[in-house]
């Protein structure tokens, strides 16, 4: 059957998150990394998926394994062909490690033979034939992988088997897992002992340990057109030991022996990609597939990307699309959860501002912040108490807007502000008023002449009867005792009391000024320069 995916989240819970990656359904798990399907969003209902592998966590604190993961990346970035898998991103979070590959919707090449062996199905050797010459073209391309001066990077897969090679649903294949790859110049190395890799696919000399070029993906490329053609497993055991000794020792079945019907020479060429020295192999993939190629257009064996997409279709058709429709709805019930989570709920969170309190009387303190505006008092409403808005609470109930009552309480500062500030200007100018005194006329009579004319209204007057003072009502006398003839008061001398007044003028304690320096007060319109609030 198609692989079937574990679906991460549900209609009550979200699925879980890599950085911006959503993850839908786990595809496999293998030893060094688990392979999730997943979404990315975009502006607009965009939405792609891709395949994000990320390195188990208990991994992560080993430095080898972490380099390993991290070659992969780097190298497999940069092969550039459409039977690679390619590898488009790669990130490290507080998941851990991971690569973001393109998403193929279809099925592994071990999937299908495992489904066609349980079925008693046979598979066309036309489709095996193809399938196999795509694995081999993308290879190639990882195999002639180059640096910027042009050297050759000597990049091996090391784990090429059928559950690394994927057919998407046109019938095109190409190689994945990129998992074991080294490359001969890179920094981290294999430990000593240590087998990489699915045992009954390897070359002889990478089970002995012993260096491994593009020659040892040439014979594991073999195994699998030999199991595709004949339906069985080739050094496959019980157990590991013994499929090591069947791999290393024992006499390798020819083609024709795992299947007569098979042509001689296609046979010659599965031998010589199966040689155990590995000189005596094909010198690349290239060349493998070539032969591969002669031999099955010879014997009228060559299938196309069509017939791969029709058996696929026949074969998995129904639980691909079980699959897609899982898939479906699954995605419809996260995405109804996310919008019930978004939707503005009314009233929640909205906190109703407190009442406001009547207006307090007008203080002289320059401290008050804000003066508050007293509300109307409230009016009975003729509805009954259960269709009052003003009684109403929960989602019924009409918030107050918060912004409003703001700004009523910054407007409402700003008027006492001006008004504390004008109040104390007035209060200052009638205490500078009320100390000068009035002023002395413009012109003086002679000695000894009784002023019978009165003196010109000063212009201060109209500003006492402004400041709410009562005029004079009389203009002041001249002073009958002067010295001289035109000699004035000298500025800052005792006020001439008014006829017929017998309290003693006030005395001024102002400093003389020169002479010649007119006392005359300000006009209004000087005032007004001074204090604009006037």
């Amino acid at each position: 059957m198609a692989t079937t995916f574990k679906l991460l989240g549900s209609s009550t819970e979200l699925p879980p998150q890599i950085d911006r990656y959503e993850l839908l359904a786990e595809i496999a798990s293998g030893g060094m990394a688990t392979v999730y399907l997943a979404r990315l969003l975009g502006v607009g209902g965009f939405q792609r998926f891709f395949a994000v592998k990320r390195l188990h966590p208990h991994l992560g604190n080993d430095e080898s394994f972490v380099e390993m993961f991290l070659d992969e990346a780097r190298l497999v970035a940069a092969i550039r062909h459409q039977n690679v898998v390619p590898v488009l991103e790669v990130g490290a979070g507080k998941s851990g490690y991971y690569l973001v590959m393109e998403f193929i919707e279809g099925e592994t090449f071990g999937g299908v033979l495992s489904r066609v062996v349980r079925s008693k199905a046979r598979i066309p050797p036309s489709v095996s034939v193809k399938v196999v010459l795509d694995m081999l073209a993308g290879l190639h391309a990882a195999h002639d992988l180059r640096d910027q001066e042009g050297h050759t990077l000597g990049l091996v897969h090391r784990d090429v088997s059928p559950q690394n090679i994927l057919i998407d649903t046109d019938g095109v294949s190409r190689i994945s897992d990129f998992g074991v790859a080294h490359a001969t110049s890179r920094l981290s190395t294999t430990r000593a002992g240590q087998l990489k890799g699915k045992v009954a696919y390897m070359a002889p000399e990478q089970a002995r340990g012993q260096v491994v070029t593009r020659s040892a993906d040439v014979f594991a490329a073999g195994i699998v057109l030999w199991e595709a053609l004949c339906r069985k497993r080739l050094f496959m055991a019980d157990n590991e030991a013994v499929t090591l000794n069947n791999l290393m020792f024992e006499p390798i079945p020819t083609l024709r022996q795992g299947n007569p019907t098979m042509p001689a020479t296609l046979e010659k060429v599965l031998d010589k990609a199966l040689d155990r020295d590995p000189d005596k192999r094909f010198a690349t993939a290239a060349e493998f597939a070539e032969a591969i190629e002669g031999s099955a257009r010879a014997a009228r064996m060559l299938g196309t990307h069509g017939e791969v997409k029709t058996f696929i279709t026949s074969l998995l058709g129904e639980e691909i699309q079980q699959r897609k429709e899982a898939l479906r709805a699954h995605l419809g019930d996260i995405d109804r959860l996310k919008q019930e989570y978004s939707r503005p709920r009314i009233n929640e969170g909205i906190v109703p501002p407190a009442a406001v309190p009547p207006a307090s009387p007008l203080v002289s303190s320059v401290s008050s912040a804000a003066m508050e505006i007293p509300t109307a008092p409230a009016q009975e409403s003729s509805a009954p108490a259960a269709l009052d808005p003003r009684l109403t609470t929960g989602a019924g109930a009409a918030p107050q807007q918060p912004s409003n009552v703001k700004m009523a309480l910054i407007v409402a500062a700003a008027v006492s502000i001006g008004v504390i500030v004008l109040a104390l200007a007035l209060r200052a100018r009638n205490n500078a008023i009320s100390t000068a005194g009035p002023a002395l006329p413009a012109s003086t009579t002679p000695s000894g002449a009784a002023a019978s004319t009165p003196a010109p209204v000063n212009s201060a007057s109209s500003a006492e009867v402004l400041d709410g003072q009562p005029p004079a009502t009389s203009a002041p006398q001249a002073d009958t005792t002067a010295p001289s003839t035109g000699a004035k008061r000298p500025p800052g001398g005792p006020k001439v009391p008014a006829a017929g007044t017998t309290t003693p003028p006030p005395v001024d304690t102002t400093p003389p000024k020169p002479t010649g320096t007119s006392t005359v007060p300000p006009a209004a319109t000087d005032d007004l320069k001074h204090n604009p609030y006037r």
